[in-house]
């Protein structure tokens, strides 16, 4: 199956009954998501992705092949670079005649209608979460994290410290810990390739 035939399945539900257990299940072993509105602020996210984002009267999601990006509270710079990898969703309110709700994206993707008393109501989408990274292959590091991931070969007991402790006190303290991990993963080549 693929993502024309999911939302084929989808097409025409209404409000509330957009997708039974036996679709979400399907939908999580093929990889695949589903994005549709609820109420007036929600994006709702079902299948390989089980979520949803807050965005009243329109808004947008970062997604990623392992779910979606949380905004650091702090507005880091780790943050600002990560966000950077995301494809993004377009969630459009009242844009287009006849429908509360439709979404713009690079992501490939099916559309589907979801109705309300069988007028239409939102034009959701499907896209295969394995897509995701075909555009986001991750190039060498920003200047940012290579000059991070060159502090800490200089220092390597800081590498150590913060992958046991991280140093960043916000949602983005995991990337901060992965950087460290890239200049640990670096100095062991870099050392096998001495010997």
């Amino acid at each position: 199956m693929d993502i024309f035939e999911f939302a084929k399945r989808l097409d025409g539900r209404s409000i509330g009954c957009e997708l039974t257990k036996a679709d979400s299940k399907l939908a999580e072993e093929l990889g695949f998501v589903a994005v549709y509105g609820g109420s007036d602020d929600l994006m709702e996210f079902e299948g390989a992705i089980h979520d949803e984002v807050d965005c009243y009267e329109g808004g947008r999601a970062f997604i990623g092949s392992y779910g979606l990006f949380e905004e650091c509270i702090d507005d880091c710079v780790y943050s600002k670079e990560a966000k950077e990898k995301y494809r993004v969703i377009k969630a459009l309110w009242c844009v287009e005649d006849g429908y509360s709700w439709t979404y713009e994206t690079d992501i490939p993707h099916a559309t589907f209608e979801i109705v309300d008393d069988d007028e239409p109501y939102c034009r959701g989408i499907v896209f295969d979460l394995k897509n995701l990274d075909a555009k986001r292959t991750l190039p060498e590091p920003s200047p940012t994290v290579r000059s991070r991931i060159d502090e800490y070969k200089r220092e390597p007991t800081e590498i150590i410290q913060q992958i046991e402790s991280c140093e960043y006190k916000c949602i983005c303290g995991p990337l901060a810990n992965n950087i460290a991990w890239l200049a640990a993963k670096e100095l062991l080549i870099e050392g096998s390739k001495r010997q």
